[in-house]
């Protein structure tokens, strides 16, 4: 269950589904969490859930970090682990790995930084808007 929703495991590592270590035991039994955090966003929420707000991306969540706005959802950048498991869960296709974000919805990256902070957590799936 854990390799489908993240990829795959070797050893003590457990790779995202862009094939990035996540999650490891380090020396002396620290653990590494998301070594790609310093990179990147990981997952964005862009235009096409904007007045739609799809909520079956956050049922399937194991960090818990989505985020409900009046209009759409956000992904709170400090929490999301990378994992990929909300992209296949999102009707309108609207959430991307930062750096696959179409041009034209790049400003969604720093919105979904900004408003994440200031909207309610949300966790379980609730109707649409559209």
């Amino acid at each position: 269950m854990l390799a489908a929703n993240f990829g795959k495991i070797e050893g003590n590592v457990i790779f995202d589904a862009r094939n990035q270590p996540m999650i490891g035991i380090g020396p002396p039994g620290e653990v590494l969490l998301n070594l790609r955090k310093e990179l990147t966003m990981a997952m964005v929420v862009t235009e096409p859930c904007f007045g739609c707000k799809y909520t079956d991306c956050v049922t399937v969540c194991p960090a818990d970090c989505f985020y409900e706005g009046e209009s759409m959802l956000f992904i709170h950048p400090d929490e999301c682990i990378d994992c990929g498991a909300c992209v296949p869960e999102c009707p309108p296709q609207a959430i991307y790995y930062e750096d696959d974000v179409p041009e034209k919805w790049r400003d969604y990256i720093a919105l979904n930084r900004e408003m994440a902070p200031q909207c309610p957590n949300i966790t379980e799936k609730k109707a649409p808007l559209c």
